[in-house]
């Protein structure tokens, strides 16, 4: 098949890339920068790598070539840069308005969008609730006389890899943190809950979506075999890491009065839409939605807990 991806040099883009040329398919990888267009054209010098920002709607009508079958939708933000034009309305909504525009000139008639559990109409952050908009988009798209778009949509819970990344993530800025302190940062009661799932069972998803017809118009929440509080993640980071540091609780109310201050400073650890996501907990609420994503896929279903250290060193 031949497949547009968008976010290719990403966290989860990478991982992507990789299992879609290894079953085979033809891929055209989108590329933000100049240095991201290189590092894939190195690691993958039989792909065609294109440079391109989804918030372009021009940039995504050239970057999309014609024939193209499918599209993944990868890019996301946790963190947005006003400033430089850089938020979550531009990046999970404009992106995807650009390139379903795209799509639909190149005659694509299969999509992949990566959502994020939590997504929702009335969710407490705009990183949720821009999310959603981004899934209204796609299940409102028509093809041309073929009919509605066929799309698969994903919700995943934080995303972890058992091998060290240069690319940020959660793992690493909580490690990071832990280094920085004269102690192990706990936020709160610790006791938020949360279902880390492996890059490798959320790239699969992606890539047997795509030969798998019972997936179309389908959502599928994406939660790993653990489900962990946020005290016992940061433990078993801090027991990685190998740190005797005691743990200390951040108390919230004083977090969440730094994060207003001073959130939108990329120095500072945490924003007030990454804390109010923090204590919602990220977890799989439905059992049938949970069951339903692990029967249609042949997972890993790799384990946080098995997984840490490797994600470190």
């Amino acid at each position: 098949m031949h497949v547009f991806l968008a976010g290719a040099s990403g966290y989860v883009g990478e991982r992507v890339l990789d299992d879609l040329v290894a079953a085979g398919h033809e891929v055209v990888a989108l590329a933000h920068s100049d240095g991201s267009l290189e590092e894939i054209a190195r690691s993958n010098p039989n792909v065609n790598v294109v440079k391109g920002d989804v918030t372009n709607a021009e940039e995504m009508l050239r970057a999309v070539p014609r024939g193209t079958e499918a599209i993944v939708y990868l890019p996301g933000l946790l963190r947005e840069f006003p400033r430089k034009g850089i938020t979550f309305r531009a990046v999970h909504v404009d992106g995807v308005d650009n390139v379903l525009a795209a799509a639909m000139q190149a005659g694509a008639t299969r999509w992949i969008q990566m959502s994020a559990l939590g997504a929702r109409p009335n969710a407490p952050t705009t990183y949720y609730r821009t999310k959603w908009e981004a899934e209204e988009l796609v299940r409102a798209s028509i093809v041309g006389d073929a009919g509605n778009l066929e799309w698969t949509i994903l919700r995943p819970s934080l995303i972890f890899d058992d091998r060290p990344r240069r690319q940020h993530n959660f793992v690493q800025e909580i490690a990071k943190a832990i280094r920085m302190a004269p102690f192990v940062p706990i936020i709160g009661d610790g006791t938020f809950l949360f279902q880390p799932v492996s890059v490798d069972d959320v790239s699969q998803t992606i890539v047997q979506s795509l030969s798998k017809p019972e997936s179309i118009g389908k959502v599928y929440e994406l939660g790993g075999p653990e489900k962990i509080t946020y005290r016992e993640l940061v433990t078993m980071i801090a027991r990685a890491m190998g740190t005797k540091k005691p743990a200390v609780k951040i108390p919230l109310w004083f977090l969440t009065s730094a994060a207003r201050l001073f959130g939108g400073f990329s120095w500072f650890p945490i924003t007030s839409e990454e804390l109010a996501m923090l204590r919602n907990g990220n977890f799989v609420r439905d059992l049938a939605e949970d069951r339903q994503w692990r029967e249609t896929f042949e997972l890993p279903m790799k384990r946080f807990s098995e997984s840490v250290v490797k994600a470190l060193f």
